[in-house]
């Protein structure tokens, strides 16, 4: 499990922060999480042991898509405590002057992170992150 957590989980997760998962994103992470777990306890498909089983074997807590899903909180959180006047935030806050294509709106970045706050409220799920001078931790729910 250390090889897992030290090489190969930061290759699955380089620069998650800005994807936005799909729901075939997210089961192919699965897929591939869970055949490294396999491989790695030596448990063939054959042998039917739940996706549960293998992760309380392996004492995996939270899947690698709530590990992204985390870190793509944390991100937004780290983007909108940055002063006005820098370049991530400013990106992260353009609107488009032009109107959109028709059809079906695409699901964006900004709408994934509403959707996770949106969870987290109802859950009443505390987000711990940083303060601005990221010295002290503070406990909150995001608003």
């Amino acid at each position: 499990m250390t090889i897992y957590k030290t090489i190969v989980e930061p290759i699955l997760m380089y620069g998650a922060e800005c994807w936005q998962l799909k729901e075939k994103d997210k089961r192919k992470i699965n897929a591939v999480e869970m055949d490294y777990l396999r491989r790695s306890c030596r448990i063939s498909r054959q042998e039917h042991i739940q996706n549960e089983q293998i992760r309380r074997r392996t004492r995996r807590v939270h899947t690698t898509v709530e590990r992204v899903e985390t870190r793509q909180l944390v991100w937004y959180g780290h983007v909108k405590r940055m002063s006005d006047d820098r370049w991530p935030k400013r990106a992260l806050e353009y609107i488009p002057p032009s109107r959109r294509r028709r059809g079906r709106p695409a699901q964006t970045w900004m709408s994934g992170i509403m959707l996770r706050r949106m969870v987290g409220l109802q859950n009443r799920n505390p987000i711990l992150f940083a303060s601005r001078s990221c010295q002290n931790l503070k406990l909150i729910i995001l608003k």
